[in-house]
This record gives C-alpha cells, sequence and structure tokens, in this order.
C-alpha cells in the first residue's frame, strides 16, 4: 500500500485495522505516527460533539441577572466555556475538512501492482501447468470464459481485489512472464482502472469489459498492449 492510498484509507477511518493496513503501518514507522494523530484527532472531535447545552439555560440566565453581578459573572463564565468548546468543534471539524483530500474512487491497476509486489514471487515463479478447461471452470463462477487457448499458463488462482473475488493468473506473454488479474464488477464497491500504470520495475494495463475489470502486469511494455488485447477478445461473459 502507498503512502497516498494509506492517506485515504485513514482519513475514510482512523481506526482502520485491516491487515494490509496494519502491514503498511508497521513497514513504515511515517504511517504509523499519521495515523495515531488521526486517531487523536477523531477521539477529540468525538469528544468535543458531546458538549450538550443545559436545559432551561434561557431562564436560569434571566434569574441570575435578577441576583445580582456575581451571580451574572458565573453564568457568563458557562456561557464563554460552551461558546469556547462549539469553537473548538467548528476548528477541529474544519481542519479535517481542509486536510482531507477529494474522495476518489480505488485504481486496481495500482492495487493490482501492489498484489503483484505482496504476493507475486509465489504466483510467479509457480509452474502448474493449469489448462484452458481449468480456468474456464473457475471463471464459470464469474459467468465468464476464455474462448480460445492463450499460451501457457502458470498459475490460476482466485483473490481479493477491494473485497470482491478475482483470478489471478501467470501466463506466458510476448516477453516472458505476464501477471493478469480478472476482477467482476461490484454495485456497492465502485472503481476505476487506469488504462496504463507504471513504476519504476512494473507495468499495468487495465480495461473495463462488459461486466468485469481486466488489468495486466509486466516488467516490460513491449507487446503487452497486443497482448492484453488477444485475452480482451478471448475472455466472454454470459448475457
Amino acid at each position: 500500500m502507498d503512502d497516498l492510498e494509506f492517506r485515504r484509507t485513514i482519513y475514510a477511518d482512523p481506526h482502520n485495522d485491516s491487515d494490509t493496513v496494519k502491514r503498511a503501518a508497521l513497514d513504515d514507522q511515517a504511517k504509523q505516527q499519521f495515523q495515531k494523530e488521526l486517531q487523536q484527532l477523531d477521539q477529540q472531535l468525538q469528544q468535543a460533539s458531546k458538549v450538550k447545552v443545559p436545559d432551561g439555560m434561557a431562564h436560569r440566565i434571566l434569574l441570575n441577572h435578577a441576583m445580582g453581578k456575581h451571580q451574572k459573572r458565573k453564568e457568563r463564565t458557562l456561557q464563554w466555556s460552551l461558546a469556547a468548546s462549539v469553537l473548538v468543534v467548528a476548528l477541529l471539524v474544519g481542519q479535517l475538512v481542509l486536510n482531507s483530500p477529494s474522495p476518489a474512487l480505488p485504481d486496481l491497476s495500482e492495487h493490482a501492482l501492489a498484489h503483484v509486489y505482496m504476493e507475486g514471487e509465489h504466483a510467479l515463479g509457480a509452474d502448474e501447468d493449469v489448462t484452458l478447461q481449468q480456468v474456464n471452470a473457475k471463471l464459470a463462477s464469474m459467468g465468464a470464459n476464455l474462448s480460445q487457448p492463450v499460451g501457457h499458463i502458470y498459475y490460476a488462482n482466485f483473490c481479493e481485489f477491494q473485497n470482491v473475488r478475482s483470478l489471478h493468473l501467470v501466463m506466458q506473454g510476448p516477453e516472458g512472464k505476464v501477471t493478469v488479474f480478472i476482477i467482476p464488477h461490484a454495485k456497492d464497491k465502485p472503481a476505476q482502472v487506469s488504462p496504463r500504470l507504471s513504476d519504476d520495475k512494473l507495468i499495468a494495463r487495465g480495461v473495463r469489459l462488459q461486466k468485469a475489470d481486466l488489468v495486466v502486469v509486466s516488467e516490460k511494455d513491449q507487446g503487452l498492449g497486443q497482448f492484453e488485447q488477444s485475452l480482451q477478445k478471448r475472455l466472454q461473459f454470459a448475457i
């Protein structure tokens, strides 16, 4: 999980204790401190929001006015305390809103890169000599199938993409092994997919299809676009 995705996740829920967040925070002291500060701010907001104006305040103010200057001074102190509490709440909420980035949909291409780094070695090192029939048996649960052979398939297994059950494949590509993710659309979990995303090692190419998103990841970009298009033509969905 990169720094941007971590911050978005913690802004949305400072107390998020998912395994992904825990691993990211464990590996980065700055992320740990950031989450700790957001949790403290969240606690302050909750405490400040509990301040309640006492019932019958107006009647007590009138009564205190009649009882003399001393009592009015005490009442004025209480009013300032309440006003200060409301101001603290307003300032804290304003700070949180101003510092929070605009909500953005999860990028599945970015998630694919992270997934390869986290679990890629096991998958890329496997050679289970998976058949097309075995892949189609897994795709059937998504209402999909590969209509034609796609070359040697080293690995095929289900994985989680933003809590959506997806298919993780490793295939022979034009310049070596290619990791392929097929992620079904989820109505309650909107997402986007970048056509091309890369870092200093991996390239991800993604496309939104009829009922799923297709993302291919490789260390080399040469021929990767053609490989994606070829795979896209073979991937069919039930009507």
